[in-house]
């Protein structure tokens, strides 16, 4: 490394170390407010709420995830029943995890119903607060 950038790294860790320091005492209070914020947001079913200059936004996120153990099963129970008994099933890796890549292009050449699939799926909520500073309107002229 040249001396350049060996300062330059320098620099750069020294201000991170300083700002991670500056920081840290306080994210114990940002996260407990941010906890209290969400938990009085959703009790109250408030979706926006101003307080000075900012906004908080509370939604929660809906995503969609498979319970392996579940996918495990129905992906064998089809392999098995589409006369493949001594064949290793494809769609599996050797430890039995799902190859979602592999499963994916099977539902898209037509290989494989997706339907069969409907009782692995799990819903995941994760709420969200949003803060953000309130942007001043122009003033007209």
């Amino acid at each position: 490394m040249d001396a350049a950038t060996g300062m330059k790294l320098e620099e750069l860790v020294k201000r991170y170390g300083e700002n991670k320091d500056y920081i840290k005492p306080y994210e114990k209070e940002i996260k407990a407010d941010n906890d209290e914020i969400k938990k009085i947001m959703k009790t109250e079913n408030i979706k926006t709420f101003p307080g000075g200059d900012y906004e908080a936004t509370y939604r929660i996120d809906v995503s969609e995830d498979f319970d392996y153990d579940k996918l495990v099963q129905v992906i064998q129970n089809f392999w098995k029943e589409s006369g493949h008994y001594d064949e290793m099933c494809p769609f599996l890796k050797v430890k039995f995890e799902p190859d979602m890549e592999a499963i994916e292009n099977a539902i898209y050449n037509g290989q494989f119903d997706a339907t069969i699939l409907a009782g692995c799926k799990v819903k995941k909520e994760t709420p969200k607060l949003i803060i953000n500073k309130i942007k001043k309107e122009k003033k007209d002229e």
